[in-house]
């Protein structure tokens, strides 16, 4: 099948909640998170260079994961409670507890293609505190969104550091993408590996 020549659009933004145990971490089932309006992430790490013998000798480049935004229509209450610890009081109200421990989520989105619609995920991410802002209605009615600070960084699988996949329609991953708890990839043995 053809690949894609460009990509556009951002939907179906799903949240999956972490929890950390002593055989690694555990994936919740994916839960929705609508209003997507943009993502905006860049590459963490560093380049070094060695030099000897009057030239660039050896390069190594580090890949620490992703640091950037995502821009939201609104914050749904699941994700105020599931992810920065909001609890809900007697009377109904939807509480922030100051002292909760954020929990981290593998956040699992859709981009368009003109071949491919294609679905990603980053297996751990760390979200900033949300702000607040809120605008007088004029003439016409312009919605205040909510942008989050993300922090995407590497988790371990066997000798390898992972941040993100991404599945193509066709693959098997694809059509159960966000309805199944994310699980960590495997990896095929590499040809003559063992040998």
């Amino acid at each position: 099948m053809a690949d894609n020549k460009v990509q556009y659009g951002l939907k179906n933004i799903y949240y999956s909640k972490i929890t950390k145990t002593e055989s690694g971490l555990e994936y919740a089932k994916p839960v929705a998170w609508p209003g997507a309006k943009s993502l905006k992430i860049d590459p963490s790490g560093d380049t070094n260079t060695f030099y000897a013998d009057d030239m660039a000798y050896f390069t190594t480049s580090s890949a620490n994961g992703y640091s950037g935004t995502l821009e939201v229509a609104e914050i749904p209450e699941s994700v105020l409670i599931d992810v920065f610890g909001y609890e809900k009081s007697e009377n109904g109200m939807t509480v922030e507890v100051s002292n909760a421990q954020t929990a981290d989520i593998a956040l699992l989105f859709e981009c368009q293609g003109d071949v491919k619609a294609r679905r990603h995920i980053f297996f751990q991410v760390t979200l900033g505190r949300p702000g607040f802002e809120a605008n007088t209605k004029e003439d016409k009615t312009d919605p205040d969104t909510k942008s989050l600070d993300i922090t995407v960084t590497p988790i371990k699988v066997d000798d390898r550091e992972i941040t993100k996949a991404a599945a193509s329609k066709g693959d098997p991953a694809y059509d159960t993408f966000f309805t199944t708890a994310p699980t960590a990839p495997t990896f095929k043995a590499a040809a003559g590996a063992g040998a």
